[in-house]
């Protein structure tokens, strides 16, 4: 027996494609091209549920020291500017990893839960680290730059 399609749900089904290729959409490149040993790369991308997974390679000769803290910067009139949280209620655990040569670490941002709603434009989340194991005031910066169209 067949089923015959009302043309209300082909109607409906049309809308929903149109609405899902119309969501704001997460780009970036696996491996940035920034010279660097130490990198992020961006997988796993859920642009409807704003998440990634980053992973922070350290393809150096050298021990890498960090904290779980990162930020968002959103390029505007060609300068990084930091994005604030959407709350004041974020606070990052006072944890020092320790990332060996030619190992990686593995994270979960929360793009939508940390800042909001995030405007189409060219972002990059920045991470910290440093090769001093006191991760003192002289750190360096991993980035990874994705664009939201």
């Amino acid at each position: 027996m067949k089923r015959v399609i009302k043309p209300l749900r082909i109607v409906y089904l049309i809308i929903t494609i149109l609405l899902l290729a119309s969501c704001a959409r997460l780009e970036a490149d696996a491996r940035p091209d920034t010279g660097s040993d130490i990198y992020i790369a961006m997988e796993d991308v859920d642009a409807r549920a704003w998440t990634a997974k980053l992973v922070l390679h350290n393809d150096s000769d050298r021990e890498i020291f960090f904290g779980a803290d990162y930020s968002l910067e959103r390029q505007t009139d060609g300068q990084w500017k930091t994005v604030p949280f959407a709350s004041d209620d974020i606070a990052w655990p006072a944890i020092l990893f320790v990332l060996e040569p030619g190992k990686t670490h593995e994270w979960t941002v929360a793009v939508r839960k940390l800042y909001g709603e995030l405007e189409k434009g060219e972002y990059r989340m920045v991470k910290g680290y440093s090769f001093d194991e006191h991760y003192s005031d002289d750190t360096e910066s991993a980035v990874c730059e994705f664009t939201i169209n």
